[in-house]
């Protein structure tokens, strides 16, 4: 962290910047102050993509600001909290003497809101007030609020106020008036969406009494309410209460006028006597009563007056602890009583209200019938309560506590609770409680608690000293408890829970401050200490467990430790620990005698490697200097300071870097500062000069403080001066001068204040060199001046531009007895304006005094005048008549005329209304309107008058229009008519409505001669009639809309019982002249109901009618129903009947229910239903016949019956049609001992053509529903002949048979012709599992046995099966595996001959060999060897060996086809007996076609049968003597055997001499030999030497050693080839030893005992891929094609991932994946799928003791898995929905909860603590992540593997070691072993049809897909691996779904390790956004 301040006279400013956890930080600060100006404070702040700053300001004159700014471009603030990326704040306040402002703005994002207040007084004891507010978006709907009011107090009862107010479109308006024993008046108004609503209240108190009114208007509804109270010298009173109204909703229910008279009269000191006299309407009623020690009234003691509509009586008894009321009327009748007790010592009092109602208008859900309130109240010594229930019909609905206590500490609690449902339903909670205690006793800590509970949410808080007495005198400490919980604030950007913490502790030198903060479910804490004796110590951390802040960059933990010098000498540490970040800086004193320091700052952090020292220094002089040295890697940075204090303040500053941080990039890289400040008697001043590079600034100023204070500012730079000076006294002046070369500008301002008068002047300058550069002009020159006060005020204003005259104004006001008069004046000379001089002058005079009031105002402005005259007479109170008078004259100067002029007159009285109004009335277009009305007693009338000539209005307004309206009304009739008239044309509606007896009568008119309404007929009228009469209602209705007319009538009658009579409702309606009507008909009676539907119509003059009746009607038990349509729409239903008779006989027992329904077609048709019943005791016994008939087919008609007597149940059915019938029946009965019997029959008679027409079939099935069943059918076709018959008997779980069946098949009526027995037994052991199956059939004298039997035991299975012919013959076969072999055995055993047995073996001895072996054994011999074959691996070969004797073979292939004919033949001689049964059997039923199909199948059967069996061509024996297989084993393989034994034996002979072998092959091919060649080459070598050496040759002393050296060198050649061919030769020999011994082990055979072997090399190649192609193919692909396809195939992107991915990746952390629940991918990146099932898994398992994590794949029924993670002793369950629940144990505490993290956002899901383990789920993808830091370094085991980056050991069992099989690795982690499992996938499935969009090849194998830019990283081989055998025998996903996940997972791997890779489009689901997301931050999760 680096810091930087700068200091001045009237500015101090400091800047900090660093980093923190990788991020910058950037801290600002500033305070500013200014002599006679205000004070400012600024603070900014900067971190990550959060900015702040805040400035607030104060002025001497009290004027403060606040302005806060706040913007951010994080997510996470914007998502979890809410808050907007850009916010500010601004707060104004300006206090005044005569003015007050208050001002607040608020903007967060595109919301928007501001209020602003003010307060002014006027005058003494006037005031004003405005306030007012906005708030919305722009363009989103603002809300704005507005409040403006005037007061004037003159006393505390003479009072005048007038408030408004606005919201939106609603007004406002309250207006109080109070005179000290005067009239007072309330008016208040509101005004919304044109709607008027007003209250007016006026008072008038006497020296004889109190007069009273009160108006109610809403809209056209009007009450009116009057009081007068008059108070007599004779000890009497009277009193008269009159309320009026005209409401339209009170209309029938409250009287429009009711009067209440009172009197009243002492009689002593202790009573009362007076009369009440009630008026309501033209009804009257009189009550008297006496009032004493007891109350007691009592009415009417009169005669009603007049006939009143009801009774209206009241009753009233009040004494001193007791009182009852009882009002009671024909409409409503209300009992009230109350009662009150004390207790004798005046400390309890109890009180109770009861109140009894029954009035239909207050029949309300909220309003109970019966309710009643009890309460007390209890006094003690300091403390009191109250108790309150409310109960309504006997229940208690509500209940109030409150007690109050203020000794020894002061307290108040409450509790409310209610069951009203009215209030819970709007949201009120049903239960709340309030505590709040105060304690300050001294024996005991004092505090605050505070407590609020409302519903599901509370609030509790607590505030106090902790500690006993005797602790608080040594410390003292506090302590701060905060929580809250309130489920109802989820999806808000409120906590659903809060808990804060903390705790001050203030002892001698220690100070200690702990804080805790738990917000939903993250945490926070603070922990600081200090030390203040000695040494000054401070450490403090702070912890979160915020995943926000922890990835905006603030670490888990951040400690700051510090320590101050103890002693001189001493250094002084600073040390902050940041995450990984360490930073520290040490300060060493200097030496004795200077006040000297040095520090140095020391960074460890990974992003900021730097160092920074410093010194701060005093010399001897008093200078202090400060010098700082930074470096970071090869940048260097240089700052020295030096300042000193007297004689004058000095500070020189220089600055040498070349540091290119982000805030020194744009500082020169040498910067010098000087400044210096003088202080003397005359005044201060000062100066300061900065050189930045080439640029050099300069600011000079001084200050003279009297008299007055002066004071000039000088700024300069290398061009530009600027000069300000100030003055005040007197005569107060400013002046500002700017220079820029030659052009100057300057600015002065003067004013001067007197008593009266105050004077502004001010002058501008500017001296531009040309006027065509000019931009200001040369002098500007103004005067503003104020003169007087309120009662006579006077100012003027004048400008001026270069000497021209540009403006003058003035305005004066005066004001003195009632009179006001104003003038307001504006002058602008010709040369300033361009159209001309303009001159503006304006007079108002008003006299607001006397009984008449005037006001006149005139306006002159550029030779018009507009002028303004009216007065207002009889200005007093009322009863008089009002007259007011108006003229508006707007004239032009040069004419006589006026241009306009309006003129109006009115007068207003108590009965009478006179107006008129005239337009232009001197000119030729003008426009009168007259308005007269009058208000009589019973009659109201307003007439119109409109005249005008005005051209332009006469195309919409006729010359003359006339309009009256009147209303007359009575006590029971209102009559109204508007009439509106235009020369001949009128327009005329009447209105009447009237109440008569038991109804009312209303009717309306309209008529009209007006040609443009066409549309509206001349005549409209519409009239009803409502009578009602005791039970009986009637309306008649009509209406009238031109020459068309419709009449409906109704009567409804409904008596209070039907014996009195029916209840008939009966409608007719009727239009003409259409000719329709509608008749509808409903009567109900005590025996029946008929109702009736009538529809008439006209259509093409024919009457067309449609009718519904239905009757019902019932007489004793029978009863009866009719219906009967008919409609002409369709022929063929135009007439529908449906009768139904029902009998019902409870005293017999029986019911009958017939129905026949009828309907025309083209001809009549009929259907009818008949249901019988009858029951008694135990025995019921119904019946059900129907029958359908036409005019031409026969009918037909069936029953069923079912009957019940005790255990027998029965049923029958029959069916007739002409003479043919089917008859059933069934017999159903319950037996002892659990034995059921069931019989059924069927039978059909004349159903199929003759000779066949009847059949019969008879059932019987006996069982007990346990372990028996037996069963006879016998099928009967075309009796009597020959029939066929199935009887059987079955048993299961009897003994050790499990089931037992025996079947009995008989034809003809020979019983036990065939039979078939079935048994299954089960013999099994506690060690042994033993299950058989034995199976027998005869046909006559002859069976056939089939058995079988499986064991299981330890050794393994077993499996024997077994066929007997006759009982003689037997053939079986078994096998078994025992001991990884496979064994198998098939024999032959008769009862004359010796048995034959064959025996195969197949064994897996070891991993890489497997064996076969054959054998036979004819009797008791010892059984012989027939074939023995051995394969397997070993030493990188595949070996073969096989033995077997060719004459061994033969001799058992001999036995076989004995065998096989013998048994043939046999079979064959049953066959050709039962092909003579079935021919027998087809010549006994010739007539029957079914039994002929049957036996005709059973022929071909046997027929095929016999011709497979016959020995036709020799037989299966013959086609396998003759077939190729045999001559394949018999000639083709020994043959081949020995040519491979020879070629063997050849290729090792010339192996032994390769060369020469090589020599003979070439002599074979060209016909020469290899040595010739070579002699012929050395000849040709010496020939081209004798060429090359000619000189030598023909020297005749070197001729003969150059032959002779020629002819040595040429033997030489020769023998050294030679011995090089016999070198090579014996190498190639020694060296392809190996390769004879290999080919020699390749192949041998040996004749002599029958056997051959066969070992073959196996080169390293992907052996998987053989089965697929040839081996030569493979290798081909792999050693030649494979390079150059991979060379092709580089991708420039691959590699540079792969390369990033080298550089990039670490093992510090390590990840394991599930993919929904089939896939998982270890720590280690192995990927293997997981078995289905209802298993429970552990995925990973801290291997330690106890472990701090489990994670679980736990299964749930009938869904998805979900994952169940525990640690920090707790439990999290994470669902497929994103749903985490929590589960605590009841031991956890809070103080050894470590921090769990739980965070969820739109699509995934994250759990997480302060250990390093985090589990984190997508739910778009299905994927779960296991995450360990690199601190859990191979403490995880499960199927997840172990987390040590080592891939050999990532199948460990659960006690350590390695599993042998990935199937036993994951059963190992099995919870349970009980659970179910299924079943494993095919061997042969090679997932072959894999390819599509999302198919495994496509997605992990083709160069084309979209994961290809990833192969390189992570290895696609095992995905696709796995993906294919996912897809066998996998029932669990679809194929695509499986690949899919697979890809999300490659992805996964793929972006973590840096490769920017996305899901592949054919695998996207169609994401759903969600913008409800939750940020829930746990602290310790369980409480």
């Amino acid at each position: 962290m680096n810091c930087t301040g700068d200091s001045s006279a009237d500015r101090l400013s400091g800047h900090c910047y660093g980093g923190a956890a990788s991020h910058s930080v950037e801290v600002r600060a500033f305070r500013s102050s200014r002599p006679h100006s205000r004070l400012c404070y600024g603070l900014g702040l900067a971190y990550l993509s959060l900015g702040a700053q805040a400035k607030g300001c104060i002025s001497p004159a009290g004027q403060a600001e606040l302005r806060a700014n706040l913007t951010h471009s994080s997510g996470l603030l914007l998502t979890s909290l809410g808050l907007p990326t850009d916010s500010s704040l601004r707060l104004l306040l300006r206090p005044g003497p005569l003015r007050w402002t208050l001002g607040l703005g608020l903007v967060a994002g595109r919301w928007r809101a501001s209020a602003g207040a003010g307060l002014r007084v006027e005058a003494a004891g006037a005031y004003g007030w405005h306030l007012l507010g906005e708030y919305g978006t722009p363009g989103g709907g603002a809300h704005k609020t507005e409040l403006t009011g005037r007061v004037r107090l003159t006393r505390w009862c003479h009072v005048w106020a007038d408030v408004g107010g606005a919201r939106d479109s609603v007004r406002y308006r309250l207006t109080l008036t109070s005179r000290c024993e005067g009239l007072s008046r309330l008016a208040w108004t509101q005004v919304w969406d044109g709607d008027r609503t007003s209250l007016t209240v006026q008072t008038l108190p006497g020296e004889d009494g109190l007069r009273a009114s009160l108006v109610l208007e809403n809209r056209q509804d009007v009450l009116r309410c009057l009081l007068r109270a008059l108070l007599k010298k004779s000890r009497e009173a009277e009193l008269r209460w009159s309320v009026e109204h005209q409401w339209a909703s009170l209309a029938g229910v409250v009287p429009k006028r009711v009067d209440l008279q009172g009197s009243a009269q002492l009689l002593n000191n202790t009573s009362v006597s007076g009369s009440v006299s009630l008026f309501v309407d033209a009804s009257s009623a009189k009550a008297d009563g006496v009032v004493g020690d007891a109350w007691t009234l009592h009415g009417p003691t009169e005669p009603l007056e007049a006939p009143a509509p009801g009774r209206l009586a009241f009753s009233m008894l009040a004494g001193s602890s007791q009182a009852r009321g009882n009002p009671e009327s024909d409409m409503c009748s209300v009992l009230v009583s109350g009662s009150l007790q004390r207790g004798t010592d005046d400390r309890r009092t109890v009180w109770r209200v009861y109140v009894h109602q029954l009035c239909p208008l207050l029949k309300t859900p909220s309003l109970p019938r019966e309710f009643s309130i009890n309460g007390s109240v209890l006094h003690a010594s300091g403390a009191a309560s109250l108790n309150t229930h409310i109960q309504a019909m006997g229940e208690e609905k509500a209940r109030l506590s409150l007690s109050l206590q203020r000794q020894p500490h002061f307290g108040l609690r409450g509790s409310v609770q209610h069951s009203v449902e009215a209030a819970r339903t709007r949201g009120v909670p049903t239960r709340g409680a309030l505590v709040l205690a105060v304690s300050t006793a001294t024996t005991t800590p004092g505090g605050v608690e505070l407590g609020l509970e409302l519903g599901e949410c509370y609030f509790r808080s607590n505030l106090g000293q902790t500690g006993s007495p005797e602790m608080q005198r040594s410390q003292s400490a506090y302590a701060l408890n905060v929580s809250h919980y309130c489920p109802a604030l989820q999806r808000t950007i409120l906590p659903v829970s809060l808990d804060l913490r903390g705790l001050l502790s203030a002892a001698p030198c220690q100070l200690t401050l702990s804080g805790a903060l738990r917000l939903d479910h993250r945490d926070a804490s603070l922990e600081l200490a200090g030390q203040t004796c000695g040494p000054l110590r401070l450490s403090g951390a702070l912890t979160h467990s915020f995943p926000g802040l922890r990835t905006g960059g603030l670490p888990l933990r951040t400690t700051v430790e510090a320590s101050g010098p103890g002693a001189p000498g001493e250094t002084a540490d600073l040390l902050i620990r940041i995450g990984s970040c360490h930073i520290g800086v040490k300060a060493f004193p200097g030496t004795k005698g200077r006040a000297r320091w040095l520090w140095a700052m020391e960074s460890k952090c990974p992003f900021l490697q730097a160092h920074l020292n410093g010194s701060v220094a005093e010399d001897s002089q008093g200078v202090w200097t400060a010098v700082v040295d930074t470096g970071l890697d090869n940048e260097r940075g240089f700052l020295r300071l030096s300042a000193r204090g007297a004689p004058e303040l000095r500070v020189d500053g220089q600055l040498s870097h070349n540091l290119s941080a982000l805030l020194l990039q744009d500082v020169p890289g040498h910067c010098r500062l000087s400044m210096s400040a003088r202080a003397g008697r005359q005044g201060y001043n000062g100066e300061a000069l900065l050189h930045i590079g080439q640029c050099a600034l300069g600011v000079t100023g001084g200050v003279i403080p009297s008299p007055g204070l002066q004071g000039s500012v000088v700024y300069y730079n290398n061009c530009t001066v600027v000069q300000m000076e100030l003055s005040s006294g007197e005569e107060k002046m400013l002046t500002l001068q700017s220079q820029f070369g030659a052009q100057r500008v300057g600015l002065r301002l003067k004013m001067m204040g007197l008593s009266q008068t105050t004077e502004l002047r001010g002058t501008m300058w500017s001296s531009w060199p040309s006027p065509q550069h000019r931009r200001l002009p040369l002098i500007i020159e103004g005067l503003c001046s104020v003169q007087g006060g309120l009662s006579r005020f006077q100012s003027k204003a004048r400008l001026a531009v270069d000497g021209h005259k540009l403006l003058a104004a003035g305005f004066n006001v005066s004001t003195a007895d009632g009179r006001l008069a104003a003038l307001l004046s504006f002058d602008q000379p010709a040369s300033a304006a361009p159209d001309g001089p303009w001159d503006f002058e304006t007079a108002l005079t008003a006299q607001f005094k006397g009984p008449l009031r005037s006001l006149s105002a005139d306006v002159r402005i550029k030779g018009a005048r507009v002028s303004l005259l009216g007065d207002v007479g009889d200005w007093g109170p009322r009863g008089g008549a009002t007259e007011a008078r108006l003229t508006l004259k707007h004239s032009v100067d040069g004419q006589t005329a006026p241009v306009f002029q309006v003129e109006a007159w009115g007068r207003l009285t108590d009965s009478q209304l006179k107006c008129s109004m005239a337009v232009n009335p001197a000119l030729g277009s003008s426009l009168a309107l007259i308005i007269q009305g009058h208000i009589l007693q019973h009659s109201k009338e307003l007439m119109v008058k409109v005249v005008q000539n005005i051209p332009q209005l006469v195309l919409y307004l006729p010359g003359q229009l006339n309009a009256r309206t009147q209303v007359n009304h009575s006590s029971s009739r209102v009559a109204s008519m508007v009439e509106l008239s235009s020369g001949r044309r009128r327009l005329w509606a009447l209105c009447e409505l009237a109440v008569i007896d038991g109804g009312y009568r209303q009717a309306t008119e309209l008529n009209h001669t007006f040609p443009q309404l066409k549309l509206l007929p001349r005549v409209v009228a519409v009239r009803t009639l409502y009578e009602a009469r005791n039970w009986s209602h009637q309306i008649q209705h009509g209406a009238v809309w031109g020459n068309q007319e419709v009449r409906l009538t109704g009567v409804y009658s409904m008596p209070p019982s039907l014996e009195i009579g029916n209840h008939v409702l009966k409608v007719h309606m009727a239009s003409v002249p259409r000719l329709s009507g509608m008749e509808v008909s409903l009567e109900r009676s005590l025996h029946g109901l008929q109702d009736s539907v009538r529809l008439d119509w006209s259509r093409h003059g024919r009457l067309e009618q449609v009718r519904a009746a239905r009757q019902w009607r019932v007489s004793g038990e029978t009863s009866e129903t009719w219906v009967d349509v008919r409609q002409p729409f369709t022929a063929s239903l135009s007439q529908v009947s449906l009768h139904a008779v029902a009998h019902v006989s409870q005293r017999l027992q029986w019911s009958r229910h017939e129905g026949h329904l009828s309907w025309t077609s083209p001809e009549l048709i009929n259907a009818s239903l008949t249901l019988n019943k009858q029951w008694h005791n135990n025995s019921h016994r119904g019946r059900a016949c129907g029958l359908f008939s036409t005019q031409t087919l026969s009918p037909m008609k069936g029953c069923i019956s079912v009957a019940q007597d005790g255990p027998l149940y029965s049923q029958s059915a029959e069916l007739r049609w002409g003479n043919s019938s089917v008859k059933q029946g069934m017999k159903y009965q319950r037996g002892p001992r659990g034995m059921r019997s069931l019989q059924m029959n069927i039978g059909a008679e004349n159903v199929s053509p003759p000779p066949c027409s009847s059949h019969s079939l008879v059932s019987k099935v006996q069982t007990n529903l346990k372990d028996g069943l037996e069963h006879t059918i016998v099928l009967a076709l075309c009796p009597p002949q020959p029939t066929l018959s199935w009887s059987g008997s079955h048993k299961v779980n009897s003994g050790q048979e499990l089931l037992y069946s025996h079947s009995r098949l008989s034809v003809g009526g020979r019983p036990h012709h065939c039979s078939l027995t079935l048994a299954i037994r089960n013999s099994s052991t506690a060690r042994l599992s033993n299950m058989s199956l034995s199976a027998e059939s005869k046909v006559g004298n002859w069976s056939v046995e089939v058995g079988g039997q499986a064991l299981s035991s330890t050794q393994g299975p077993e499996l024997h099966v077994q066929a007997t012919l006759d009982r003689n013959e037997t053939l079986w076969l078994g096998g078994s595996i025992q001991n990884r072999c496979l064994r198998t055995a098939a024999g032959y055993r008769a009862v004359h001959e010796p048995d034959e047995e064959l025996s195969l073996a197949v064994c897996l001895e070891t991993r890489s060999k497997l064996t076969l072996d054959l054998q036979r054994r004819a009797g008791s011999s010892r059984p012989e060897g027939l074939v023995t074959v051995s394969v397997g691996t070993a030493n990188q070969n595949v070996f073969l060996k096989a033995q077997g004797c060719f004459e061994r073979l033969l001799a058992t292939e001999a036995t076989l086809v004995h065998l096989s004919s013998e048994m043939s033949s046999k079979i064959l001689k049953k066959i050709k007996t039962i092909q003579h049964l079935l021919m027998q059997s087809r010549q006994q039923s010739l007539e029957r076609g079914l039994l002929q199909e049957m036996s005709a199948l059973l022929v071909n059967l046997t027929s095929r049968a016999e011709s497979f069996l016959s020995p036709k061509d020799g037989g299966l024996w013959a086609r396998w003597r003759s077939g190729p297989l045999r001559a394949l084993l018999t000639d083709s393989v020994p043959r081949c055997l020995a040519l491979l034994q020879h070629a063997s034996a050849l290729g090792q002979q010339e192996l032994r001499r390769p060369l020469s072998t090589a020599a003979g092959v070439y002599h074979d091919l060209t016909g020469q030999r290899v040595e010739v060649l070579w002699r012929r080459a050395v000849s040709g070598w010496a020939a081209r030497l004798r060429e090359v050496l000619p000189p030598m040759l023909e020297n005749p002393q070197l001729r003969p050693l150059a032959q002779a050296s020629l002819a040595a060198l040429g033997t030489a050649l020769d023998v050294a080839g030679q011995q090089t061919f016999l070198w090579v030769e014996s190498k190639l020999t020694a060296a392809l030893s190996g390769v004879r011994t290999r080919l020699a082990s390749v192949y041998q055979l040996s004749p002599s005992d029958c056997s051959v072997s066969v070992a073959v090399p196996l080169p390293r190649v992907p052996w998987p891929r053989v089965a697929e192609a040839g081996l030569v193919e493979i290798l081909l692909e792999e050693w030649l094609l494979g390079p150059l396809k991979a060379l092709t195939s580089i991708r420039p992107a691959a590699e540079l991932y792969r390369l990033k991915h080298r550089v990039m990746d670490s093992p510090f952390r390590y990840q394991a994946l599930l993919v929904a629940d089939q896939f998982v991918v270890s720590f280690d990146g192995l990927l293997y799928q997981l078995p289905a099932g209802s298993c429970p898994l552990v995925l990973a398992q801290d291997r330690s003791q106890n472990p701090t994590f489990t994670l679980l794949l736990s299964p749930r029924p009938q869904s998805h898995h979900f994952l169940l993670l525990a640690m920090n002793d707790s439990t999290f369950s994470i669902h497929p929905d994103g749903q985490v629940k929590t589960s605590c144990p009841a031991a956890a505490t809070t103080d050894r909860e470590p921090l769990v993290a739980v965070r969820r956002s739109a699509h995934t899901v994250e759990v997480s603590n302060q250990n390093g383990v985090s589990v984190s789920c997508d739910l778009s993808l299905d994927l779960c992540s296991l995450t360990l830091d690199g601190w859990l370094h191979g403490t995880s085991v499960g199927l997840l593997g172990t987390n040590d980056n080592e891939g050999g050991n990532d199948s460990p069992l659960p006690h350590g070691s390695q599993a042998a099989s990935r199937a036993h690795f994951l059963r190992s982690w099995q919870i349970s072993s009980n659970c179910s499992r299924a079943p494993d996938p095919p061997e042969g499935c090679s997932g072959a049809a894999l390819q599509g969009p999302a198919g495994c090849q496509t997605l992990f194998s083709s160069p084309h897909s979209p994961l290809s830019s990833c192969f390189r990283v992570v290895d696609p081989g095992q995905f696709l691996s796995v993906c294919k055998k996912s897809h066998c025998g996998s029932p669990r996903v679809p194929m695509v779904r499986s690949s899919c996940r697979l890809a999300a997972a490659f992805v996964h791997l793929c972006q973590r390790n840096h490769v920017p890779l996305d899901l592949p489009v054919q695998c996207r689901k169609p994401r759903v956004h969600r913008f409800i997301c939750t940020f829930v931050l746990t602290p310790p999760i369980c409480p």
